[in-house]
């Protein structure tokens, strides 16, 4: 396991988890929340293309639907993945950015939009700013 996220993917209130995973099971799984069961069964989304290294949640483009940005373990371009509401994703668009391991969504200059920090290997030097009109 990679990494963990609690969001509501579904917009149904309740909470959602995203599992991202690495090596021979590389993707991630998605578990609704449930009123009466707690987690659903996952649904599982392959991804071959990189390892990934981090994974972050917000709502870049202001659907109202929760996206998700994925980070190449080794440097890969960032691809953020476009929410479809109902606890999936409907296709994907790679950064033209410089390559990033990890990130995290945050509303840095306080327009009411997230931004998206992140970081390539473990320097602090390596550390970018993408404002969300960039995304």
């Amino acid at each position: 396991m990679k990494k963990v996220l609690d969001t509501d993917l579904n917009n149904d209130g309740r909470s959602d988890l995203i599992a991202a995973t690495w090596a021979s099971q590389n993707g991630w799984h998605v578990f609704l929340g449930s009123t009466s069961e707690g987690l659903l069964a996952g649904i599982q989304y392959r991804f071959n293309e990189f390892a990934i290294g981090g994974v972050t949640i917000a709502d870049f483009n202001q659907d109202q639907r929760q996206d998700m940005v994925i980070f190449g373990l080794y440097g890969d371009p960032p691809r953020i993945y476009w929410g479809d509401g109902n606890g999936g994703f409907r296709g994907y668009t790679t950064f033209r950015l410089e390559p990033a391991m990890f990130g995290f969504a945050a509303d840095v200059n306080n327009d009411g939009k997230p931004d998206l920090l992140t970081r390539l290997g473990l320097s602090t030097i390596n550390t970018r700013v993408i404002i969300n009109s960039a995304l």
